[in-house]
């Protein structure tokens, strides 16, 4: 694994081209941290704006610190980024203002964009978690490989959330397993765009990234932005590789990892159970060549999908019609389950009051309809709808919410995700919930009609 003294916002300059990459200047660069400063960017028990409470440092970075702060207005955790004073202010309005165009499970939601004596800060949600980068040395240190489906899971989810960032012109040109979060209940989050790169911003003024995962174009010629997203493609083929060996393909000093970028072919992988789909798509993402890369991160993923099905058990026709029924009115789950045995006799059908036990539930068990009430205590319906769909643990599932108080908004995140069902309770409830079950359990096993497909 790199050495944790590269920070993620490395930058450097092309000047420093392939021939003179050897020059002391290099290493000097890719050195983590700003430098000459005494003290924090903000002192805990600060109150920003009279809302936020700042309570203690998260890490910090190149461009600046993270700290868990307090929504007092709200009564809720959130995380707040400030940057460094001698950092260019406008980085960070950017990055939020990126951030703050998307709504994904694998992507940090912003909440607002405030200032302090004249500086910016973003308030995001605040992820509980362990970064990949942890992860992966707590694996190594204790011996234990991921498996291949962990390995998938873990890289589908983050090419989905590339693929977002890519259609709206945008490149996130750091991808690494410290800009990676492994959240509760499965959900992989990207974290850390301050060197996120858009069509619109023109050919980007220098080459930024960690060198171990830089590719290998940004140092032999300006690159066009609208091919930038090209780089996060061979970014993901040395995470992907490190996700599978515990260690990214080339190590060394700054100078010997940028030239190896460039020349040395990539080291074969000593693993007898990676399939040989998916070694070759590790070696088409890890080209030297970026357009002969695969064609986008859509592509990847599909592929990524795949594979992930096909290593995954096949449900037999012939099994029961499996509905998980999640309601925490005990009333309402008793009608929904009435409902299915009305409308299936032979159906499966399994009860729970509470999301966090549906998640439980899939993260172990295939199935095929899943009635969900939206209004939930602790963690409620969509919520649940974005961990699913951020950890595809229910890819296989329809998923259907049922509520008497869903607003639009509510109704446009869940189409974000692909949740195009849904039925409202009370008045006719339990003649437009029947047809629906009857409808579904007609469709071939695994086959989610909840999602739209393209």
């Amino acid at each position: 694994m790199p050495s944790p003294s590269f920070d993620p916002e490395t930058d450097v300059n092309r000047a420093d081209t392939l021939d003179n990459l050897d020059k002391a200047t290099v290493p000097e660069l890719a050195v983590a941290g700003p430098t000459g400063r005494a003290t924090d960017v903000v002192a805990p028990g600060t109150v920003l704006d009279g809302v936020y409470e700042v309570r203690e440092k998260l890490g910090e970075g190149g461009m600046g610190q993270v700290y868990e702060a307090y929504d007092r207005s709200l009564g809720r955790r959130v995380a707040i980024k400030l940057c460094w004073p001698h950092v260019n202010p406008d980085s960070l309005r950017d990055e939020a203002q990126a951030l703050a165009a998307f709504r994904h499970p694998s992507m940090i939601t912003v909440h607002a964009l405030g200032s302090v004596e004249g500086r910016p800060y973003v308030v995001m949600e605040r992820v509980y978690g362990v970064d990949l980068w942890t992860f992966l040395d707590r694996r190594r240190r204790d011996r234990l490989p991921l498996s291949v489906a962990e390995v998938v899971d873990v890289s589908l989810a983050l090419a989905d959330a590339l693929g977002e960032l890519h259609r709206a012109g945008l490149a996130h040109r750091d991808l690494k397993p410290a800009n990676v979060m492994l959240a509760p209940g499965g959900r992989v989050v990207l974290m850390d765009f301050g060197l996120s790169h858009s069509e619109s911003r023109g050919v980007p003024a220098s080459v930024a990234g960690t060198p171990e995962y830089i590719a290998p174009e940004l140092m032999t010629a300006a690159v066009d932005p609208r091919e930038l997203f090209r780089v996060d493609l061979y970014s993901l083929g040395i995470l992907l590789y490190e996700l599978l060996t515990f260690a990214p393909p080339f190590l060394g000093s700054t100078a010997e990892v940028l030239r190896k970028q460039v020349e040395d072919e990539v080291p074969r992988i000593d693993r007898d159970d990676v399939p040989r789909a998916l070694t070759a798509l590790l070696r088409e993402l890890l080209l030297k060549d970026p357009f002969e890369r695969p064609s986008g991160m859509d592509a990847v993923a599909f592929r990524l999908r795949k594979l992930r099905n096909e290593t995954s058990p096949t449900r037999e026709s012939t099994e029961p019609f499996r509905v998980l029924v999640v309601d925490d009115d005990p009333d309402i789950a008793r009608l929904v389950r009435y409902c299915v045995l009305r409308a299936v006799p032979t159906a499966q059908v399994d009860v729970l009051h509470d999301a966090e036990r549906a998640l439980e539930r899939l993260q172990v068990q295939v199935v095929d309809l899943l009635l969900l009430d939206l209004q939930m205590p602790r963690m409620n319906g969509i919520e649940l709808c974005m961990y699913l769909r951020g950890t595809h643990h229910a890819d296989r599932c329809t998923i259907v919410p049922i509520s008497a108080g869903a607003q639009e908004h509510d109704r446009q995140l869940l189409r974000q995700l692909g949740i195009n069902r849904f039925v409202g309770k009370g008045d006719g409830f339990v003649e437009r919930l029947m047809p629906l079950i009857r409808e579904l359990e007609r469709l071939p096993r695994g086959h989610d009609v909840s999602v739209q497909r393209g």
